[in-house]
């Protein structure tokens, strides 16, 4: 009998298998690789590559934070450098590593901290303090517990994950529950490395589309979940901190403020017959009694007050704020480049209002160069509070913003009760040129440019009572509008009338040495100062203080008078 053959299996067959199951397997992979969710869990530490397992991690609101210096743990308490604080909480923190202390100024106090102590200075006064700062790498740390009860923050630290969460309370939030057992990946895609295994639980949205949203578990862990395993979105607003409130003066001026600076170069002169006799109308007297002394440059303060120059003010209803200059710019550096020079300033400050039972004081820094304004900025933090304690108050003179833009008025003017804008030395020999010290165009630019970043109801106008005398382009003398008007007129000299200045101008020439000198003046008299006192009453202005005593004509007082009151 014959065997039967088996049938043969076509080429085309075994082509077409192979081919179909080379389909199914890319399919199969495809499918797998872009439908089927990754569920890898990737530690936190691994994800990110510049992050090792014992570095602590910082999450703020709804990122990474990469810190130069890192945080620490050290004995239960987590710290954050305070270059962070710095940046996101604080501007004006000052931490100073040569005297190993921080320093943090709020609108009613001045704090003082001191590495590994446990005591710290609030308003020169001495306090417990529970958790110290410490020091690392020539930086300081702060504690969170520290942070989280001073500043408007929530900081959380989560040992599980080494991992600490700041957030910041002014700012709403929208929070959403996880419905369901769910990954909550790196990325806002199903085949990104898990972080977290998710339970049911309330977390912070930030993101939100149709497929994933970002949030922050309650571990501060930030990820993706798809949205479809999230419900009850809610907002909640932010609480914004109550600020400190200063206590309030107890003797304020009643109205419009007329300061009248005082030149005293030496004690006996407070009590000389013209000093006791005080013009009518002026409810301020500012007397220059403070400087800084210039041999020792360390802070010391030469003073030459006088109690009875401020018993015979008070006696006729006048307040006295003594008036402290800076000279040099080598002062002014000294004195607010380095806190324990600016402490021990405040303190004889404070101790000198004290002993002539001042009222306040005017602050006359005129030296202040662009790199040194921050320090300016914050010896008024340190000054402003304690002033305040002590019912005392702070104006502060300055020149218009042509000159002093880096003074920063708008970060100034929180820390001060009155600044005085100085409307005058439009032009000084330091110009090259003669010309007016106060034109009305340059008064009113310089109360315009003030009053960008300063309201008027803090703003006391400076006007001047001298004129200055030009021989060619340099400046004679300075002199008051009296004796001024007769040097020319003594020379046969006319004045006239500017009304684009609204001053008096006048003018002649000699010949001197075989050269002809032309000798001017642009008159700071009353008919100009009247046209600046409306420019007072235009603006609303918080008053007018004069420079100086002595120089003023019979009606000075009377025409500022006239304005202040109506």
């Amino acid at each position: 009998m014959s065997q039967k053959k088996k049938p043969k299996v076509s080429s085309n067959v075994i082509i077409v298998l192979f081919i179909s199951l080379l389909t199914l397997g890319i399919a199969t992979y495809i499918f797998i690789y872009f439908f089927m969710p990754n569920n890898k869990k990737v530690p936190f530490y691994k994800y990110y590559s510049d992050l090792n397992q014992e570095e602590v991690g910082v999450i703020m609101e709804d990122e990474r934070k990469e810190l130069v210096k890192p945080a620490i743990v050290k004995n239960n308490e987590a710290y954050l450098p305070v270059e962070f604080v710095k940046k996101y909480f604080d501007e004006y923190i000052l931490w100073e590593n040569a005297i190993r202390k921080v320093t943090i100024t709020t609108g009613a106090r001045v704090i003082r901290v001191g590495i590994d102590e446990n005591t710290w200075s609030v308003n020169r006064k001495e306090e417990e303090f529970k958790t110290p700062f410490i020091a690392q790498n020539e930086t300081a740390y702060l504690p969170i517990s520290f942070l989280n009860s001073f500043y408007n923050v929530d900081i959380k630290y989560n040992d599980e994950y080494n991992l600490l969460t700041v957030e910041q309370k002014e700012k709403d939030k929208q929070f959403a529950e996880i419905t369901q057992k769910t990954n909550l990946r790196y990325e806002p895609d199903i085949k990104s490395p898990v972080l977290e295994k998710m339970e049911p639980e309330k977390v912070v949205v930030f993101e939100e589309d149709d497929r994933f949203t970002k949030v922050r578990t309650q571990k501060g862990l930030i990820g993706y979940i798809e949205t479809k395993k999230l419900t009850n979105f809610t907002d909640e607003k932010g609480t914004e901190k109550k600020s400190e409130e200063l206590p309030p003066l107890t003797n304020p001026i009643d109205g419009k403020i007329n300061l009248l600076w005082d030149m005293i170069t030496i004690k006996e002169a407070n009590r000389t017959e013209a000093k006791m006799n005080i013009p009518a109308g002026v409810d301020v007297l500012s007397p220059t009694w403070f400087k800084f002394d210039e041999e020792k440059l360390d802070g010391t303060i030469i003073e030459v007050g006088d109690i009875g120059y401020v018993e015979n003010a008070h006696a006729k209803g006048v307040q006295v704020w003594a008036l402290i200059a800076d000279e040099k710019n080598t002062i002014a550096s000294v004195v607010l480049k380095d806190s324990e020079v600016r402490g021990y300033v405040i303190d004889q400050l404070l101790d000198y209002c004290a002993l002539y039972q001042l009222d306040g004081i005017n602050l006359d820094f005129e030296r202040v160069s662009e790199d040194i304004a921050p320090d300016y900025i914050q010896f008024l933090r340190e000054l402003y509070p304690l002033m305040r304690e002590n019912n005392l108050v702070l104006s502060v003179d300055m020149y218009v913003p042509t000159y002093t833009k880096h003074y920063n008025r708008a970060a100034a003017i929180d820390f001060m009760d009155y600044l005085c804008v100085m409307t005058y030395d439009e032009y000084t020999n330091a110009t090259g040129e003669a010309g007016p010290v106060a034109s009305y165009g340059f008064v009113e630019k310089g109360l315009l440019d003030t009053m960008e970043e300063v309201p008027p109801e803090k703003i006391i106008m400076g006007i001047p009572l001298y004129s200055r005398i030009w021989k060619n382009s340099k400046v004679l003398d300075s002199r008051g509008p009296k004796m001024a008007r007769k040097f020319f007129e003594d020379k046969n000299a006319q004045f006239n009338w500017d009304e684009s200045l609204k001053l008096n101008y006048s003018e002649f020439s000699e010949e001197e040495g075989g050269q002809a000198v032309i000798y001017r003046t642009w008159l700071e008299d009353d008919r100009s100062l009247e046209e600046k006192m409306i420019l007072f009453k235009k603006y609303n202005l918080a008053g007018v203080s004069s420079w100086v005593r002595g120089l003023e004509t019979e009606n000075t007082f009377s025409i500022i008078e006239k304005y202040l009151n109506n």
